[in-house]
């Protein structure tokens, strides 16, 4: 009995759970001319949106970060090897991971300098920076005595600066995709020309940064092996010189103090020679080793001025107003009914009291 009561009440409610989303359909229905008004409406806000809305161009480069020092290093050593060089590839060089290539894109050294980047705009009809066709000199903030100051050098972001570096904040984003080990470089602007420009800008800026960081430590290594060098080039030079031209004024001399310095000379001769070629070895490893070290940004995608608009999406901006619209006339159309009870209820208890 109580199976079959459980039973009987389930059916009912799914019974009357039916009943109440048909009454809700037809209610729709009725309230479907209501429905249609605010689509239309809905439509139309939409339509002026997107047509108010500014167009915006993505310029894209995928690159891809690599070293020749992995590639090279042991074709290299091998051939120099049979010369009786040691490269020295032990000695570890400190490698720039590209998970940092974003955060030196977004730090304010790097957008600084890329505002400072000359482009053409077809809409102003010539040349000029960045920060200028970001925020024109007519719209340029005042700047406080602080910012108009020398502060050594120190580097002071004043406010004109800031509003430009608010302006590029979203429009100069680079990603990495950790699967396909690859860098992907967006920029966003007004104009397509432009955006190309920037985007081919910001590569090679990039490129530079990380070989600057790359190749500081063996930069420094081999300008101080080029001093030496200089150095041990001109004293051989000068011994040299003294040899010979003690040689030529005791050539038929048998004096012993003659020859003593003589073989002085030779011993001298000797070793700035050997100290020479030591020099110039250590000079090429040194060069051999900036070279290798170097990274390189190897382009999969090049730039290109795009031709498709990336913002506004029209379509979608209306087809999102016109489902916005949709469901606020099917919100007015259901609750048509309990907003006229409860005004009908406060009516009524309005009327009460007053009689």
């Amino acid at each position: 009995m109580r199976n079959s009561d459980n039973t009987h009440r389930l059916s009912e409610n799914s019974e009357s759970g039916e009943i109440e989303l048909t009454q809700l359909l037809i209610r729709v229905w009725r309230g479907r001319r209501l429905v249609l008004a605010v689509v239309v409406v809905a439509l139309f806000v939409g339509g002026f949106v997107a047509a108010v809305m500014p167009e915006e161009y993505d310029a894209t480069c995928c690159v891809v970060p690599q070293s020749s020092q992995s590639a090279g290093q042991n074709r290299v050593s091998s051939l120099v090897a049979l010369a009786g060089i040691n490269l020295g590839y032990n000695d570890d060089v400190a490698a720039l991971s590209p998970l940092l290539y974003e955060d030196i894109v977004g730090g304010v050294a790097f957008r600084k300098e890329l505002l400072r980047t000359e482009v053409y705009s077809a809409r102003e009809g010539g040349y000029m920076t960045l920060r200028e066709y970001l925020i024109p000199k007519s719209d340029k903030p005042r700047e406080s005595a602080f910012e108009a100051a020398e502060v050594g050098e120190m580097d002071v972001v004043t406010r004109y600066d800031y509003a430009c570096l608010r302006a590029l904040e979203h429009r100069v984003m680079l990603t990495q995709d950790e699967s396909k080990g690859c860098l992907t470089l967006v920029v966003r602007m007004p104009e397509p020309l432009v955006a190309a420009q920037v985007a081919q800008a910001a590569i090679e800026q990039l490129q530079r940064y990380i070989t600057e960081f790359r190749v500081e430590k063996v930069a420094s290594n081999l300008l101080f092996v080029q001093e030496r060098y200089d150095e041990a080039r001109n004293r051989f030079y000068d011994v040299q010189s003294r040899r010979a031209q003690f040689r030529d004024a005791n050539r038929n001399t048998t004096r012993y103090a003659a020859k003593t310095a003589l073989e002085r000379l030779d011993a001298e001769y000797e070793l700035a020679l050997n100290l020479y070629n030591e020099l110039a070895s250590q000079l090429e490893q040194a060069r051999i080793k900036v070279k290798e070290t170097m990274p390189v940004l190897t382009v999969i995608n090049p730039v290109y001025v795009p031709f498709k608009r990336s913002k506004p999406r029209k379509m979608i901006i209306i087809a999102t107003f016109a489902l916005i619209g949709a469901g606020v006339g099917v919100a007015v159309v259901l609750l048509q009914p309990v907003v006229a009870n409860v005004v009908k209820q406060l009516s009524n208890d309005t009327y009460r009291k007053c009689c």
